[in-house]
């Protein structure tokens, strides 16, 4: 299914860059950021589900992202980056 987007409640910079990089959008305001996956960015469920609902995200050029989204409780929305992400120019 298409992805939606997702509000975080911080980012780091190498990682807004990286998103940008690869044709996300991140809006940031009032001590929220929101991230807006490109389009034809899929989200697919990982089970089981936990605590927090669990999607991998897949973009359009290939690129993986993983969120978790709290169920049933107050938390904060997560989204993890692969780990090469760091090491890309």
């Amino acid at each position: 299914m298409p992805a939606t987007s997702i509000t975080l409640s911080g980012i780091f910079p190498g990682a807004k860059a990286y998103l940008e990089r690869h044709g996300c959008m991140v809006t940031m305001g009032n001590g929220e950021v929101t991230i807006v996956y490109p389009e034809g960015a899929t989200s697919t469920e990982l089970y089981p589900r936990t605590r927090y609902e669990r999607y991998e995200i897949k973009l359009p050029d290939g690129i993986e992202l993983h969120e978790s989204r709290p169920r049933f409780f107050q938390g904060e929305n997560c989204l993890y980056l692969p780990a090469d992400a760091k090491n890309e120019p």
